[in-house]
Protein backbone atom coordinates (compact mmCIF):
# COMPACT_ATOMS: atom_id res chain seq x y z
CA UNK A 1 0.00 0.00 0.00
CA UNK A 2 1.41 3.61 -1.04
CA UNK A 3 2.05 5.48 1.54
CA UNK A 4 0.54 8.94 2.25
CA UNK A 5 2.08 12.07 1.10
CA UNK A 6 1.65 14.88 2.89
CA UNK A 7 0.02 17.42 -0.07
CA UNK A 8 2.13 20.62 1.40
CA UNK A 9 5.61 19.79 1.51
CA UNK A 10 5.32 16.40 -0.54
CA UNK A 11 7.16 14.33 1.90
CA UNK A 12 5.51 11.09 3.08
CA UNK A 13 3.08 12.36 6.08
CA UNK A 14 5.15 9.77 8.82
CA UNK A 15 8.57 12.17 7.73
CA UNK A 16 6.21 15.46 7.13
CA UNK A 17 8.52 18.61 7.30
CA UNK A 18 5.60 20.99 7.62
CA UNK A 19 6.37 21.81 11.22
CA UNK A 20 10.10 22.85 10.56
CA UNK A 21 9.04 24.41 7.43
CA UNK A 22 6.50 27.00 9.44
CA UNK A 23 9.71 28.66 11.32
CA UNK A 24 12.05 28.89 7.86
CA UNK A 25 11.38 31.56 6.06
CA UNK A 26 11.22 31.51 2.16
CA UNK A 27 15.09 32.45 0.41
CA UNK A 28 14.86 35.58 -1.34
CA UNK A 29 17.93 35.32 -3.62
CA UNK A 30 18.55 37.28 -6.60
CA UNK A 31 20.39 34.65 -8.03
CA UNK A 32 19.23 32.13 -10.53
CA UNK A 33 19.55 28.40 -9.94
CA UNK A 34 19.43 25.83 -12.20
CA UNK A 35 20.43 22.07 -11.69
CA UNK A 36 21.34 19.17 -13.57
CA UNK A 37 20.09 16.35 -11.66
CA UNK A 38 21.33 12.49 -12.70
CA UNK A 39 17.97 10.55 -13.01
CA UNK A 40 19.05 7.91 -10.41
CA UNK A 41 18.36 10.63 -7.95
CA UNK A 42 15.16 11.64 -8.65
CA UNK A 43 14.05 8.65 -6.52
CA UNK A 44 16.59 9.15 -3.60
CA UNK A 45 15.03 9.68 -0.51
CA UNK A 46 18.49 11.14 0.67
CA UNK A 47 18.26 13.59 -2.01
CA UNK A 48 18.39 17.12 -1.23
CA UNK A 49 17.53 19.37 -4.15
CA UNK A 50 13.44 18.52 -2.95
CA UNK A 51 14.28 20.16 -0.24
CA UNK A 52 15.47 23.32 -1.81
CA UNK A 53 12.86 23.96 -3.89
CA UNK A 54 11.02 23.91 -0.41
CA UNK A 55 12.84 27.31 0.40
CA UNK A 56 13.57 28.18 -3.39
CA UNK A 57 10.59 27.22 -5.61
CA UNK A 58 11.28 29.36 -8.40
CA UNK A 59 14.56 26.90 -8.81
CA UNK A 60 14.79 25.15 -12.75
CA UNK A 61 15.62 21.22 -12.66
CA UNK A 62 17.34 19.80 -15.71
CA UNK A 63 16.45 15.81 -15.40
CA UNK A 64 19.12 14.01 -17.48
CA UNK A 65 22.52 13.32 -18.79
CA UNK A 66 23.36 14.57 -22.33
CA UNK A 67 23.37 17.50 -24.18
CA UNK A 68 19.72 16.73 -25.77
CA UNK A 69 18.05 16.64 -21.94
CA UNK A 70 19.82 20.19 -21.21
CA UNK A 71 18.93 21.87 -24.64
CA UNK A 72 16.51 24.37 -22.80
CA UNK A 73 19.02 25.74 -20.68
CA UNK A 74 21.97 25.38 -23.42
CA UNK A 75 19.90 27.66 -25.17
CA UNK A 76 19.56 30.68 -22.38
CA UNK A 77 22.97 30.28 -21.97
CA UNK A 78 23.52 30.98 -25.79
CA UNK A 79 21.49 33.82 -26.11
CA UNK A 80 23.92 35.69 -24.01
CA UNK A 81 21.55 38.34 -21.94
CA UNK A 82 22.63 36.62 -18.88
CA UNK A 83 25.62 35.34 -16.76
CA UNK A 84 26.08 31.97 -16.59
CA UNK A 85 28.22 30.42 -13.55
CA UNK A 86 28.90 26.39 -12.93
CA UNK A 87 29.46 25.59 -9.18
CA UNK A 88 32.33 22.55 -10.00
CA UNK A 89 36.21 22.79 -8.47
CA UNK A 90 38.30 22.33 -11.62
CA UNK A 91 41.50 23.19 -11.93
CA UNK A 92 40.21 26.88 -13.51
CA UNK A 93 37.09 27.05 -10.82
CA UNK A 94 37.05 30.67 -9.10
CA UNK A 95 36.26 31.53 -5.78
CA UNK A 96 33.29 33.71 -4.88
CA UNK A 97 35.62 36.74 -4.35
CA UNK A 98 37.75 36.26 -7.28
CA UNK A 99 34.51 35.66 -9.82
CA UNK A 100 32.81 39.14 -8.07
CA UNK A 101 36.10 40.98 -9.01
CA UNK A 102 36.51 39.63 -12.61
CA UNK A 103 32.75 40.84 -12.49
CA UNK A 104 33.60 44.05 -11.92
CA UNK A 105 30.44 44.45 -9.91
CA UNK A 106 28.24 42.87 -7.19
CA UNK A 107 26.42 40.05 -8.03
CA UNK A 108 22.86 41.45 -7.12
CA UNK A 109 23.40 44.07 -10.05
CA UNK A 110 23.40 41.90 -12.74
CA UNK A 111 21.51 38.67 -13.88
CA UNK A 112 23.26 36.25 -12.39
CA UNK A 113 22.88 32.09 -13.14
CA UNK A 114 24.01 29.39 -10.74
CA UNK A 115 24.59 26.20 -12.52
CA UNK A 116 25.02 22.89 -10.17
CA UNK A 117 25.23 19.01 -11.00
CA UNK A 118 23.42 17.32 -8.92
CA UNK A 119 25.05 13.74 -8.59
CA UNK A 120 27.44 11.47 -6.87
CA UNK A 121 30.72 12.51 -7.75
CA UNK A 122 31.43 9.64 -10.32
CA UNK A 123 27.93 11.26 -12.04
CA UNK A 124 28.55 14.60 -12.00
CA UNK A 125 31.89 14.03 -13.67
CA UNK A 126 30.17 11.86 -16.30
CA UNK A 127 27.69 14.96 -17.35
CA UNK A 128 30.23 17.20 -16.89
CA UNK A 129 32.27 15.40 -19.47
CA UNK A 130 29.27 14.28 -22.13
CA UNK A 131 28.40 18.10 -22.22
CA UNK A 132 31.03 20.18 -23.44
CA UNK A 133 29.44 23.49 -23.13
CA UNK A 134 30.09 23.73 -19.62
CA UNK A 135 33.77 23.65 -19.62
CA UNK A 136 32.92 27.16 -22.22
CA UNK A 137 31.46 28.79 -18.63
CA UNK A 138 32.94 30.33 -15.55
CA UNK A 139 33.95 27.47 -12.77
CA UNK A 140 32.54 28.39 -9.16
CA UNK A 141 34.49 26.34 -5.98
CA UNK A 142 33.61 26.69 -2.70
CA UNK A 143 36.16 27.55 0.65
CA UNK A 144 37.67 24.00 2.04
CA UNK A 145 36.80 24.88 5.17
CA UNK A 146 33.18 24.27 5.55
CA UNK A 147 32.25 21.03 6.82
CA UNK A 148 29.11 18.76 5.93
CA UNK A 149 26.50 18.33 8.41
CA UNK A 150 24.47 15.85 5.94
CA UNK A 151 25.76 12.64 7.57
CA UNK A 152 22.68 10.48 5.71
CA UNK A 153 24.71 9.49 2.49
CA UNK A 154 28.26 8.44 2.68
CA UNK A 155 30.74 9.14 0.20
CA UNK A 156 34.68 8.45 -0.26
CA UNK A 157 35.73 12.07 -1.56
CA UNK A 158 37.13 14.30 1.86
CA UNK A 159 35.05 17.54 2.28
CA UNK A 160 32.00 16.71 -0.11
CA UNK A 161 29.16 18.96 0.62
CA UNK A 162 25.28 18.04 -0.10
CA UNK A 163 23.29 19.64 -2.87
CA UNK A 164 21.58 21.89 -0.16
CA UNK A 165 25.01 22.64 1.89
CA UNK A 166 26.54 23.50 -1.80
CA UNK A 167 23.97 25.96 -2.85
CA UNK A 168 23.55 27.91 0.60
CA UNK A 169 27.39 28.36 0.83
CA UNK A 170 27.39 29.47 -2.80
CA UNK A 171 24.78 32.26 -2.26
CA UNK A 172 26.16 33.13 0.86
CA UNK A 173 29.34 34.05 -1.19
CA UNK A 174 28.16 35.33 -4.11
CA UNK A 175 25.02 37.71 -2.73
CA UNK A 176 25.83 37.62 1.33
CA UNK A 177 22.66 35.48 2.02
CA UNK A 178 22.37 33.68 5.29
CA UNK A 179 23.08 29.80 4.68
CA UNK A 180 21.21 28.86 8.06
CA UNK A 181 17.62 28.10 6.36
CA UNK A 182 18.45 26.05 3.90
CA UNK A 183 20.97 24.27 6.45
CA UNK A 184 18.31 24.47 9.43
CA UNK A 185 15.53 22.56 6.98
CA UNK A 186 18.27 19.80 6.19
CA UNK A 187 18.93 19.67 9.82
CA UNK A 188 14.90 18.76 10.89
CA UNK A 189 15.10 16.78 6.94
CA UNK A 190 17.89 14.43 8.96
CA UNK A 191 16.10 14.57 12.12
CA UNK A 192 12.89 12.80 10.64
CA UNK A 193 14.89 10.64 8.24
CA UNK A 194 16.34 9.01 11.07
CA UNK A 195 13.73 9.11 14.22
CA UNK A 196 12.08 6.03 13.34
CA UNK A 197 15.11 3.91 13.10
CA UNK A 198 16.43 2.32 16.50
CA UNK A 199 19.11 3.77 18.35
CA UNK A 200 21.57 1.53 17.20
CA UNK A 201 21.06 2.10 13.23
CA UNK A 202 20.48 6.46 14.12
CA UNK A 203 23.85 6.34 15.14
CA UNK A 204 25.31 5.24 11.92
CA UNK A 205 24.07 8.99 10.93
CA UNK A 206 25.52 11.00 13.45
Amino acid sequence: MPRKVCPKCHYPEVTCLCNALENIPLYQTKVKLHVLQHPSEVTNKKNTIKLVSLLIPQIQVYIGETERDFKKLRQGIESGSETFILLYPSEKALSGQEFLASAGEPAESFALNLILIDGTWRKAKKILLSNPWLQDLTHLTLASDHQSQYGIRQTSVEGALSSIEAIAYCLEQLEGTEPEPLLALLGAFKQSFTKLMPSNVKKRYS
